[in-house]
């Protein structure tokens, strides 16, 4: 059993055989092909050290709105400051990036907005609802927020209106999206309640156009790819397509998940989402190919509370500190499926080798066996001499630790018994 197709992502399930198990810290679509140690994050802050969403300027500037108090913090490159405390208290969202000139953040009842110069009006607008989260969607040169029972908005001349569509009152609007010109509104009816609904509208009419019923207890978030929608819904890291307004089980990340509209962003051409102390990218290299979701970056301590991208940067508030892609290599760990039959070794085939390669064994569900690496020069090949006896189902774990430079391979094979020698 031969897998190589590292960008299909990671699987399902142990059994599924057209994806990997785990790909932890890898890089799989640099060299479509291969899979490489990606790059660590490291931290660039340690201020601000409270949850924090984002909004970007288009001068690149990275604004910090703290959801555990009034704070926002500046980021111009590597520096942070603190360039405002809103009275109204912690703050439940922000415009992702400007909107009509200004930056626009909630707290409590009120919508606030920056000039992106000095002025920071905290109490611009007023509310009627008070949601744990609003998000934010700019479509057709209106502003979008999510207000509890209604979306409210701001358009381009600046009015805001409190109420420009309303939902079932027993429901909260959690994330927004689009479909085309379309807003696709995604609700929660509380945790305990496993039925949430998505709402289309076409921006104007008194009502929605179409609805969809999610077995779920809400809409977490929206990842948004190239031409393309999905949505992590519920708290069993289901994730789901969205086809208009329609949803449909894609697939699962097997994390635990919550509601969070700020976890994801797009760096670069790829969508990028963060559950718990994972950041994943989800992405597929053209439209021949499928999506596959890799665990690309891990964060050393906390959970991801918020991301943005600024140019290719990428940014992720952890609760203790914010931080960067860093300029050193991660240790990469890719986990096959379970193989069934009688397989003896692991082999694996590289094309750039500075660093090392090793490689665990399992058998019949029993627990990982470190085995001594065996390189070969000559084959591009790493196994381990020997072999695993007694096998009726297997699993390999191959770990990348990079040296000066990186370690790209091609393949992992579980090599069954009637193979030839694994050198």
């Amino acid at each position: 059993m031969i897998f190589g197709s590292f960008h299909t992502g990671q699987s399902l399930a142990k059994s599924q055989q057209d994806k990997l198990y785990t790909l932890k810290n890898v890089d799989a679509f640099t060299s479509l092909g291969n899979a490489q140690c990606q790059n660590a994050l490291t931290s660039d802050s340690t201020t601000p050290n409270e949850d924090c969403i984002q909004s970007v300027a288009p001068n690149g500037d990275v604004y910090h709105f703290s959801t555990e108090s009034g704070k926002t913090w500046k980021q111009t490159g590597g520096v942070y400051s603190l360039v405002n405390t809103n009275a109204n208290g912690a703050h439940t969202g922000c415009s992702r990036t400007a909107f009509g000139g200004y930056i626009f953040y909630t707290s409590g009842t009120k919508l606030g907005r920056f000039d992106l110069s000095a002025t920071w009006t905290d109490s611009w607008q007023t509310f009627t609802q008070t949601p744990t989260w609003r998000p934010f969607l700019e479509l057709e040169n209106e502003l979008n927020i999510g207000n509890g029972k209604y979306v409210a908005s701001v358009d381009s001349a600046l009015t805001f209106s409190d109420n420009v569509l309303d939902i079932p009152s027993q429901r909260t609007v959690s994330a927004l999206s689009s479909a085309g010109t379309y807003l696709i509104v995604g609700t929660t009816q509380g945790t305990s309640i496993y039925s949430c609904r998505s709402y289309l509208w076409d921006g104007f009419s008194t009502s929605w156009s179409d609805e969809d019923i999610i077995p779920e207890n809400g809409v977490n978030f929206f990842i948004e790819v190239d031409n393309g929608t999905f949505a992590s819904c519920g708290t069993e890291g289901n994730i789901y397509q969205v086809n208009g307004v329609q949803f449909s089980l894609y697939t699962n990340i097997r994390e635990t998940t919550s509601w969070n509209p700020y976890v994801t962003t797009t760096l670069k051409n790829k969508a990028v989402f963060g559950v718990n102390e994972k950041v994943f990218v989800m992405h597929r290299p053209t439209v021949s190919f499928s999506y596959g979701i890799i665990n690309e970056f891990t964060l050393t301590t906390g959970t991801v509370k918020g991301l943005a991208a600024s140019g290719t940067q990428l940014y992720v508030s952890t609760g203790s500190n914010i931080d960067k892609i860093g300029t050193t290599l991660a240790t990469a760990v890719i986990e096959t499926p379970e193989s069934i039959g009688n397989f003896i070794s692991t082999r694996v085939m590289y094309d750039t080798l500075d660093g090392t390669v090793g490689i665990e064994t399992k058998k019949n569900g029993e627990a990982y066996v470190a085995q001594t690496s065996v390189t070969n020069s000559k084959k591009n090949l790493v196994y381990f001499d020997g072999k695993v006896n007694d096998v009726n189902y297997y699993q390999s774990r191959v770990t990348l630790t990079p040296g000066a430079g990186n370690v790209v391979i091609k393949f992992v094979e579980n090599v069954p018994s009637n193979d030839q020698k694994a050198e």
